[in-house]
């Protein structure tokens, strides 16, 4: 990465504005867990697979049993697994699932500093979700000596004890961590977030420039446009809309324009339709929709807004 510090004469450093983009900056979560693997014999592999509550996965043309989900009750460790997994979700409510590359995001920082006005600002989060994990790690390592007692009369000629960890060790395999990192000047210029940098692009980087603007506003539009026709759909065929429904869309229209970081105007003014159309505001209820004029009308409108989302989206793929 390009050095995107400055020294003062102790020689501390920190981030110096004007070395990097400040439209954006780059998310990347990093986690391990209590998962090691050992290659089963053949015999072994034949046992694994009578052992109903074992999972088992190919690889090579032989099954592998993972010891952090099968040679223990995978109980004892789902609060950690779906912890991790609820926070990958999480962090697309701030980011729109726009990635840089696989497992990067990319955060506008309208939406890092005031989590769109729906959510808690980014560093927040960040921090609640790193701590509770750390609560979620001890708590397993509490439960997993018991965890290694019942492995004995669940696997049978299966159980080994090589291929259990200590109770420290299991505990120090667990982590996550959020990581922001700032986009330097000249290195991804062709994200173009930096409106002052753009004047210094070369005319082979402006043409990656539009490209990447693009995806980016059309992530945020394939977003906008299921939830709408969701709505649309929903209310068509006549059945019933939850209220957690319509609050998910009125949370999407109001995030959306703060997510993206090219500033696109036809992405805004539509996202404010959904607010003031379909949503009203906030205030709208699934028992509106009892009434079929306000169901059909409300469905025609989202048909309306979903078919400007998808033109306009098709405006960007040319």
């Amino acid at each position: 990465m390009a050095d995107i510090y400055t020294y003062d004469t102790q020689g501390n450093r920190k981030v110096d504005p004007e070395k990097i983009l400040t439209g954006a900056m780059l998310v990347t979560i990093k986690q391990s867990g209590y998962q090691v693997s050992r290659q089963l014999n053949k015999d072994e592999r034949e046992l694994a697979l009578q052992i109903s509550a074992q999972q088992t996965w190919k690889r090579g043309g032989g099954n592998v049993v993972k010891s952090g989900k099968n040679f223990i009750d995978p109980v004892y460790y789902q609060p950690v697994s779906d912890y991790q997994a609820q926070t990958h979700r999480m962090l697309k409510d701030y980011t729109g699932g726009i990635l840089w590359s696989r497992g990067t995001h990319i955060i506008s920082t309208r939406m890092l500093q005031t989590g769109g006005g729906v959510y808690t600002d980014f560093n927040t989060w960040k921090i609640d979700r790193e701590t509770q994990l750390q609560q979620l790690a001890w708590d397993f390592k509490q439960v997993y000596p018991q965890a290694k007692a019942e492995a004995p009369a669940a696997l049978g000629n299966l159980y080994n004890e090589d291929d259990y960890l200590t109770d420290d060790e299991a505990h120090q395999r667990i982590s996550m961590k959020i990581h922001l990192e700032p986009i330097p000047k000249g290195e991804y210029e062709h994200l173009g977030l930096d409106p002052t940098f753009n004047k210094q692009l070369k005319k082979e980087n402006t043409d990656r420039l539009v490209q990447a603007s693009k995806h980016a506003v059309s992530s945020l539009i394939s977003n906008l446009s299921s939830a709408v026709k969701g709505m649309q759909e929903t209310l068509a065929d006549g059945k019933r809309i939850h209220n957690s429904s319509i609050d998910g869309l009125h949370n999407l229209a109001l995030t959306t324009p703060e997510m993206d970081f090219t500033d696109d105007q036809t992405l805004k003014d539509l996202s404010e339709r959904i607010v003031a159309e379909l949503t009203l505001y906030g205030v709208r209820d699934k028992e509106d929709f009892k009434s079929e004029e306000v169901a059909s009308q409300t469905a025609e409108k989202a048909k309306g807004i979903a078919n400007e989302l998808d033109a306009y989206a098709d405006v960007l793929g040319t």
